[in-house]
Parts: structure tokens; C-alpha cells; sequence
């Protein structure tokens, strides 16, 4: 495992707010910041199997798109998915964390290999999870908030 701490370049206050970055840090080529999962790296070879660490809380926009994965899950404290996580990403199976309330729009789009979904459907918010549902393919999800009720 190499573990690297590394400072951003210099944020206006603004940009501190918006971002909220105080420092960046990359676990086996997986970009962190506080508790968020940033970035996986889209360009590595197909795996098996990724496991989110338990210290991550939330996972960052388009954060695995692209990705070549296997089967995913997640630790236990991953609250919010933002936009487009998983977009146009190569995995078969995604496993949420139990404690999940929070989806962003279009998590799913693009994820045509996507086979098996494990959500809790008791307290999640949808917001979008594709923009329609024309020219659906096989492996395609598309939810409604209707489904999870």
C-alpha cells in the first residue's frame, strides 16, 4: 500500500468554501480529501474487487467513471453518492453501505455492464439516476423514488 499526503496548490478563501480542501490524500492511486473518495483511477487495468474504506463518508462526482471493477462495496459510513459516480464505468456489481441516504442524478448512466444492485430502500433520495429512458440497453438501470417507497 503507498499512502501519500500532499498538499493543494494555494485555494482563495472562496475556493476553501466551495471545496472545502485542506489536503489530498492517495491510498493505492485512490485520491481522498476528507473523508471523500475523489478519484478512482479510470485509466487502471480491470480488478476484481474494490473496497471503499471505512473512512470514507461520501463519494465525489464522476468519482469512478469510467472505472474497469468488478464488484464494489462500500464501508459502512458512505452516506452520499454525488452526480455521476459511476458513469460510463465497467462494473458488474455495486454493493451500497447501509447507512446511504443520498443519491445523486445520473449515478448509473452509461453503466451498461451493471448486473446486480444492492441498495437500502427503506431511507434513500433519488434524485435522477438517467435523463430518460429511450434507447435502454440491456444492464441499463433506470429507478423512480416510487420503487424505494
Amino acid at each position: 500500500m503507498v499512502k501519500l499526503k500532499a498538499k493543494l496548490y494555494h485555494l482563495s478563501d472562496e475556493e476553501k468554501g466551495q471545496r472545502d480542501w485542506a489536503y489530498a490524500e492517495v491510498v493505492d492511486n485512490v485520491l481522498f480529501s476528507r473523508g471523500k473518495l475523489v478519484s478512482y483511477p479510470a485509466a487502471a487495468e480491470y480488478i476484481a474487487s474494490y473496497h471503499v474504506p471505512d473512512f470514507v463518508d461520501n463519494i465525489g462526482s464522476w468519482a469512478f467513471a469510467g472505472a474497469q471493477i468488478g464488484r464494489i462495496t462500500m464501508g459502512n459510513n458512505v452516506v452520499y453518492i454525488f452526480h455521476g459516480a459511476f458513469s460510463d464505468s465497467v462494473v458488474d456489481e455495486i454493493i451500497v453501505s447501509p447507512a446511504l441516504c443520498y443519491l445523486g442524478n445520473d449515478v448509473f448512466m452509461g453503466c451498461t455492464d451493471l448486473t446486480y444492485l444492492e441498495i437500502p430502500s427503506d431511507k434513500v433520495e433519488i434524485d435522477r439516476w438517467m435523463d430518460s429512458d429511450e434507447d435502454l440497453t440491456d444492464g441499463e438501470f433506470m429507478f423512480t423514488t416510487e420503487m424505494f417507497e
